[in-house]
């Protein structure tokens, strides 16, 4: 098979990129990386990037254009809102002007997406974005040639904010792309497939695959054989202020270093704050910072820990929605998992009794929810032992490969039998 695998959002999609790039090549497929370079700048053979061609700005010759499409388009969506708060005229002109540039941008990417589709001639193409979809969806009108789209955030609602023109911009391009994927490949959880279904009004027929993001195989997770004295708390991720942090830091201030250390892997633009918070409240010796690493090293890091923690604020529907390439690390490794309270995190824990939630984002709600594990040794070895089970049966290199590469087998073998009856 020859995959070509399309994004336009790299450095959030990383771990998609490098598994299903690997899930491919490792069974000795041709598989192609059509987009930017992921955010470590990592090359992989066979990469094509597209977005080389922004440096010519000339994505800015298409600015007129869009933005006359979208004065047309707007019009209408407003015609047809049942419901709308009035915005002042300033926050309705930056949002045009933000989703005209954003628009131009993606439709500028999709040109040479489609472009470079045409010459490598894939037998199956893998969308990770939904802004990336476009070219897909041409490359099917003129080769008649299967995509799928990869959800793993809900597209227009990945920020708080009240642009409603760029909001339902993004709804229409999901939509279509929901709609014209020959597979939809949703995260480990069926309330992906309620909330696509429900919101775009999906055919019952519409084909809905799990699939996870494990980069590489790694050894089986084994339990300590011996007790520590202490309960180690991992994180890693970004440094962001969504991620609220700093809550947790505050948090393990109510522990004892000889009950809970915490260890954070990652950066961003609130590291230096939170280094600053760890100083002043004289906690260098039960937090410590690790060096970022690269995504298929993650899982194997994240082994030596007992206990992953996802920290987000649910303030958007995409964040409510979260289940994030931390929580599968976490399984893949083995060690109990600390989530959000959200629909498909909360729903994952419960289900598969790998861990605990917290309710609330605040310092009182995650010290009671750490309190739950440091007290509970016994709930603590079974969440664990739960997470291992899950990683050797399904959250791991092996059988997730076999699931992608079986749906993407079948869609090439229907498409090529329907045309065959057909023509």
């Amino acid at each position: 098979m020859k995959i070509a695998i399309c994004t336009n959002i790299p450095d959030k999609n990383s771990p998609m990129l490098l598994s299903y790039f690997n899930y491919c090549t490792s069974d000795g497929h041709k598989a192609y990386i059509i987009g930017k370079k992921d955010i470590y700048n990592k090359v992989y053979e066979g990469s094509i990037f597209t977005t080389n061609y922004l440096q010519y700005k000339l994505h800015y010759l298409l600015v007129p254009f869009v933005a006359i499409f979208l004065i047309f388009w707007t019009i209408g969506l407003f015609f047809n809102l049942k419901k709308r708060k009035p915005l002042p005229l300033s926050t309705t002109i930056k949002d045009f002007a933000s989703a005209t540039k954003y628009f131009a941008n993606t439709l500028y990417l999709n040109l040479f997406h489609f472009i470079t589709l045409l010459r490598i001639k894939p037998d199956f193409v893998v969308c990770v974005c939904a802004g990336s979809t476009i070219a897909a969806r041409g490359y099917q009108f003129f080769t008649n040639t299967p995509f799928s789209y990869n959800m793993y955030e809900i597209y227009p609602n990945q920020l708080a904010t009240n642009s409603i023109i760029s909001k339902h911009l993004k709804a229409t391009i999901e939509s279509k792309a929901c709609k014209k994927a020959s597979t939809i490949f949703i995260p480990f959880s069926n309330q992906y497939k309620r909330l696509l279904c429900l919101r775009y009004k999906l055919n019952t027929s519409t084909k809905f695959v799990q699939i996870c993001s494990i980069p590489k195989d790694i050894e089986p997770p084994t339990l300590p054989t011996e007790s520590k004295s202490y309960v180690s708390i991992y994180y890693h991720g970004s440094y962001d202020k969504q991620r609220g942090l700093e809550t947790l830091v505050y948090a393990i201030k109510n522990f004892s270093a000889n009950k809970v250390k915490l260890y954070l892997r990652g950066f961003g633009s609130e590291e230096a704050f939170l280094k600053q918070i760890v100083q002043q409240e004289s906690l260098s010796h039960q937090i410590v910072f690790l060096e970022p690493l690269p995504p298929d090293q993650l899982a194997s890091a994240a082994a030596g820990y007992d206990v992953g923690i996802t920290m987000i604020k649910n303030e958007t529907a995409n964040n409510r929605f979260l289940i994030g390439f931390k929580a599968i690390d976490f399984i893949a490794a083995g060690i109990v998992l600390i989530v959000p309270d959200g629909y498909v995190l909360k729903d994952l824990v419960e289900k598969y009794k790998v861990g605990i939630h917290y309710d609330t984002l605040t310092v009182e709600s995650l010290t009671r929810t750490i309190k739950k594990i440091v007290d509970n040794p016994a709930a603590f070895q079974n969440y664990k032992e739960n997470s291992k089970k899950l990683a050797n049966d399904v959250i791991n290199f092996n059988a997730q490969k076999k699931i992608f590469l079986q749906t993407i087998d079948t869609e090439i073998k229907e498409n090529r039998y329907f045309n065959t009856i057909t023509y």
